[in-house]
């Protein structure tokens, strides 16, 4: 898979494009709702997060196919990399392009109406007589 990316802040060019790096897979790829996530086989930098991670490949042969033919598409976006105490095990995370289309679609539905307040009667104003305890009110 590639992954276009900032590492630590450096771009391609001049011009700021991404830098194209690549990576394998590193475990199974579920569905969006069994499992958001899957795991690449891949150095990830400060930078990197948020890059789409795809595949592009126009020598790629389906099963069964005669012909070789080019398949596109995004697998997902990174977005952090694996640690176990501390140390870096040069895996990133990628959550599934799936789940995050769901989540923008989330986005863009209607927010429901907030139920209506019940009107409530005012209470009657009530005089503190602690305050009198003790001392003698005037007529």
């Amino acid at each position: 898979m590639m992954v276009l990316g900032y590492p630590q802040g450096l771009s391609a060019n001049s011009a700021g494009f991404p830098i194209l790096r690549s990576g394998r897979v590193a475990s199974p790829i579920e569905a969006g709702v069994a499992n958001p996530t899957f795991l690449l086989d891949f150095r990830v930098f400060p930078g990197n997060s948020g890059g789409p991670v795809f595949i592009a490949d126009s020598q790629r042969r389906r099963p069964g196919a005669a012909e070789a033919q080019e398949v596109q598409f995004v697998a997902g976006m990174l977005t952090q990399q694996v640690e176990l105490n501390n140390e870096r095990l040069e895996i990133g995370i990628v959550t599934d392009a799936e789940f995050i289309r769901d989540a923008i679609g989330l986005l863009d539905q209607p927010r429901p109406a907030d139920p209506p307040v019940p009107a409530v009667a005012p209470t009657p104003a009530t005089h503190d007589v602690s305050a009198n305890i003790g001392h003698p009110i005037a007529d």
